[in-house]
């Protein structure tokens, strides 16, 4: 079996021909086009050159767009661009790795890097001080990859995306029934910003216990410990423990309480891939990170589950993401937070869309462990791809 390493195969961070026209359109990328599940760029917008080819990172269509600061690196944002345009620039943040195409093909490498093993060696290696911390050009240049010949390396893509394809409807109906209980929330409700339904207002600071982040020294991983959670265990809508990196049980009871998330709760990711929630919905030892809110409710106010679904209605979704600050990773601060605008219909009312949840929720489980084990035989097939055997 023939292993090569990425720097003989690919250019990581190619440059620009000089002579290229100035006054030509390119695609502009900037972090949160960059999606992990699907691995997808989408490209909303183009720019000239001119006003791009300083400051940026440049690509071109085909080449892996891979993000190299924290949290994007660990929440998975790698990527194959696929532009109209002959030229891209994104954001700097980027690693961009070009396949040569006479050596390996881009589906085959995409798939390479965006194997979990990858993103693990990775953050151990990354660079920088907490919240700053990125992957170096050289951890790419040195990953070794198995090499079939081209046509084969075609024929392992096409079998990898096709299980994906399955993973991606999966996906999909999760997120139809999330629409569904969304729709039933605005039926109930109204839309919690404009408040059409006269609602008593407040500001989410008042209905809270606790709002607050969590660890910001990370302790040692281990093999067999405590979960300690991160914004990407929560983008799925549920707490994903089995993936989570685990610390000691030594570091975690040295660790203040409020890194200790208890049930009831809500998770909400502030920072990079801001908006996604999940309530802890068991009694279970845990840590969470400091790019995720912890926030609990006064339960003599609020139901957690119309907390929940108040969190993911479309309105705060882009209050959150537009209260954000920051160039290249956005963060959202908790005193920005407190002032969003909380709508108080009775309790007893709330209680009831409680119940109508309950119901998706099962259907929900239903989809979820189904794409549990397609995650499982997707993470088994790039195990043996890549180690050349399937």
């Amino acid at each position: 079996m023939t292993k090569v390493k990425l720097a003989e195969i690919t250019l990581i961070n190619p440059t620009l021909d000089k002579l290229a026209d100035e006054n030509q359109q390119v695609a502009f990328v900037p972090m949160a086009s960059v999606l992990a599940d699907p691995p997808q760029v989408q490209v909303a917008e183009s720019r000239t050159l001119s006003s791009v080819k300083s400051g940026f990172s440049y690509f071109q269509d085909g080449d892996i767009l891979v993000a190299k600061i924290t949290p994007c690196f660990e929440n998975g944002k790698i990527a194959q661009a696929r532009i109209e345009f002959r030229h891209g620039f994104g954001s700097t943040e980027f690693h961009v790795v070009r396949p040569k195409a006479d050596q390996i093909d881009g589906r085959y490498l995409l798939h390479f890097l965006r194997q979990n093993y990858i993103r693990r060696q990775g953050e151990r290696r990354m660079t920088g001080s907490a919240g700053q911390r990125r992957v170096p050009k050289v951890f790419l240049e040195s990953l070794e990859i198995y090499l079939p010949s081209i046509a084969e390396q075609k024929r392992i893509a096409a079998i990898l995306d096709k299980a994906d394809e399955l993973r991606e409807l999966r996906r999909q109906a999760l997120w139809e029934l999330d629409a569904i209980v969304q729709s039933i929330f605005i039926e109930m409700f109204g839309d919690p910003v404009n408040n059409p339904k006269q609602w008593i207002f407040k500001t989410l600071g008042d209905v809270l216990d606790l709002i607050t982040y969590g660890l910001t020294v990370r302790p040692k991983y281990v093999q067999d410990g405590i979960p300690l959670i991160s914004a990407k265990e929560i983008r799925s809508g549920t707490i994903d423990f089995e993936t989570a990196a685990k610390i000691s049980l030594h570091d975690f009871n040295n660790l203040s309480d409020k890194a200790k998330p208890v049930e009831g709760d809500i998770l909400f990711s502030k920072t990079g891939s801001i908006g996604h929630c999940a309530l802890v919905s068991e009694k279970r030892s845990f840590a969470v990170t400091q790019n995720a809110a912890r926030i609990s409710f006064r339960q003599n106010l609020v139901d957690k589950k119309y907390a929940l679904y108040y969190f993911r209605e479309g309105r705060i979704q882009s209050l959150a993401q537009s209260a954000a600050k920051g160039n290249a990773v956005k963060d959202l601060q908790l005193g920005k937070m407190k002032e969003f605008p909380f709508p108080m219909p009775p309790l007893p009312l709330q209680q009831e869309f409680a119940k109508r949840v309950e119901v998706i929720e099962q259907l929900k489980i239903t989809h979820r462990e189904s794409l549990d084990q397609l995650d499982a035989l997707f993470a088994s097939l790039q195990h043996r791809a890549f180690r050349g055997e399937l």
